[in-house]
C-alpha cells in the first residue's frame, strides 16, 4: 500500500455511510408523513360519519348525544379520536352543511335527510430531520357524506 493512500478507506466508508443513513432516515420520514396523512384523511372520514348520524331528523335526544351537531361538536369529537402520533390541538377540523343539493329536503334545516355534510381536516406536518425541520407541509383531507336518515 502506498503511503499517500492510507486512510482513504475510512473516508470512503464515511461518504458511503452518510449516503446510506440519508436514505434510511429519508425513508423513515416519508413513512411518518404518509402515516400522518392517513391519520388526517381518516379524521375527516370519521368526522363526517359522526355528523351524518347526528342530523336533526335522525337523531333521538337521550339515545344519541349531540343531536343536530354543529361544526364545533364535530371538531371536538374528531380531535378526541386523534391518535398519539398527531397533536390533536394542532389539527384543524371544520364541518359544513352546504345544502342546496337535490336530495336536501329542507331549505332552512341543512341537518335533514338528504343533505350533505363536508368535514375538512388539516394538520401541518413538521419534519424531525434537522436539515429540513423548518419546512412545514400542510396535509388537508375532506370527506363528504349524505345524511341518510
Amino acid at each position: 500500500m502506498k503511503h499517500g493512500q492510507r486512510g482513504s478507506s475510512m473516508v470512503e466508508f464515511v461518504v458511503g455511510s452518510m449516503a446510506l443513513l440519508l436514505l434510511i432516515f429519508g425513508t423513515v420520514e416519508f413513512g411518518r408523513a404518509l402515516s400522518i396523512y392517513h391519520t388526517v384523511s381518516n379524521a375527516a372520514r370519521i368526522g363526517s360519519r359522526w355528523a351524518i348520524v347526528r342530523g336533526s331528523a335522525s337523531c333521538t335526544p337521550g339515545l344519541i348525544d349531540h343531536c343536530n351537531a354543529q361544526s364545533t361538536d364535530v371538531a371536538t369529537y374528531v380531535q378526541s379520536q386523534a391518535p398519539i402520533a398527531v397533536d390533536s390541538g394542532s389539527m384543524t377540523v371544520t364541518a359544513s352543511w352546504p345544502g342546496g343539493n337535490a336530495g336536501c329536503s329542507s331549505t332552512t334545516d341543512f341537518h335533514a335527510k338528504g343533505c350533505v355534510v363536508i368535514v375538512t381536516a388539516q394538520y401541518n406536518f413538521k419534519s424531525v430531520l434537522p436539515f429540513i425541520s423548518t419546512v412545514t407541509v400542510p396535509m388537508v383531507s375532506s370527506s363528504q357524506m349524505y345524511i341518510a336518515q
